[in-house]
């Protein structure tokens, strides 16, 4: 199966794209507008290090491809398009970012400038409040390699120990912030290295500052969206708290930009319509998931899926998928 990927990917991909035979996936689906997702865009991917940004030069193409054969909106134009059941003449996205990186605003953003295209990243709020803050899933990424989970005393949070990595990830999605820093400092008393950031480069865990926020968010063409206060999985945990990731978000965005936030991204696309009503009810407008998870999604205007585009291939691969999923992610 890796070789079968592997030779799409050098040979077959390539002639599609220069055929432009990948555009009549877009073209034969009736959906007309579709919402994108990055993380971050680095100058040198290491999948070792985290999966999630996509390489510059491929950025690059990305923006390139996208301004030829689509048109390209803000996410409060895509949102009023739906709302309002209008049918664009030519295929439409909108681009977002989640978590906030530096990098959104070193690499990315220039080159959104440049072609004036417009983006939406949200921003996980209590990482903008501390100097070398990092989220807490580039930590657990980055203190992996010196990480014996034998060793971790998980009994300090009264939970089961965790075998794999990904356990432990899954774990944390659910913990209130008090357990969640206990664990970590659980975990630091056990590393060789207590610098472990030094190790590694700034563009793949170093978080937006006050400054460039505010920058960006005065560009007129990157609107700053909220994505919790400290990235829980908004629907695995109590309501109390939900309302609290959500209304704190909001209420620190709104301080340090003096713009109403509008929008809101769920991390790792979790919610319920409890959730939903909730970010309603604090003023949101604009809801961001990834797959639609309830049964009252579709009907529901304030809610729209997004298409994840992968860090870890090539750009036909990602330019073949995009006009793909306009048929299962498009609206």
């Amino acid at each position: 199966m890796r070789a079968v990927k592997q030779i799409a990917r050098v040979f077959i991909y390539p002639l599609i794209t220069s055929m432009g035979i990948e555009r009549l996936f877009s073209v034969a689906s009736k959906n007309n507008k579709l919402i994108l997702v990055y993380h971050g865009v680095v100058e040198q991917p290491n999948a070792k290090v985290s999966v999630g940004p996509i390489s510059l030069k491929q950025f690059t193409q990305h923006l390139a491809y996208f301004k030829r054969n689509f048109n390209l909106v803000s996410l409060e134009t895509i949102f009023d398009m739906y709302r309002n059941d209008f049918v664009p003449n030519k295929k439409t996205i909108a681009l977002t970012f989640d978590d906030g990186y530096e990098n959104n605003y070193s690499n990315a953003y220039p080159l959104l400038k440049q072609s004036e295209i417009p983006a939406t990243i949200f921003v996980v709020s209590e990482n903008i409040e501390m100097e070398d803050r990092i989220t807490w899933y580039d930590f657990l990424d980055l203190v992996k390699p010196d990480l014996e989970l034998t060793k971790v005393n998980f009994e300090i949070i009264k939970t089961p120990p965790q075998r794999t990595i990904s356990n432990l990830k899954d774990l944390v999605k659910s913990l209130d912030i008090e357990r969640r820093t206990a664990l970590f400092a659980e975990i630091k008393k056990q590393l060789p290295n207590k610098n472990y950031l030094a190790q590694y480069p700034r563009e793949h865990w170093r978080l937006m500052n006050k400054n460039e926020l505010r920058v960006l968010s005065d560009s007129g063409i990157i609107e700053i969206g909220a994505h919790t206060q400290h990235h829980p999985n908004l629907g695995s945990i109590p309501s109390e708290w939900v309302y609290k990731e959500v209304s704190e978000c909001k209420r620190i965005l709104s301080d340090l930009l003096q713009k109403e936030i509008k929008s809101i991204a769920f991390p790792d696309g979790s919610y319920t319509d409890e959730v939903k009503n909730i970010c309603l009810s604090v003023g949101y407008e604009n809801l961001l998931a990834v797959d639609y998870r309830c049964s009252s999604d579709k009907n529901d205007k304030n809610i729209l899926p997004r298409y994840c585009l992968s860090s870890t291939t090539t750009y036909e691969s990602n330019i073949i998928q995009v006009n793909r999923h306009f048929r299962s992610y498009g609206f």
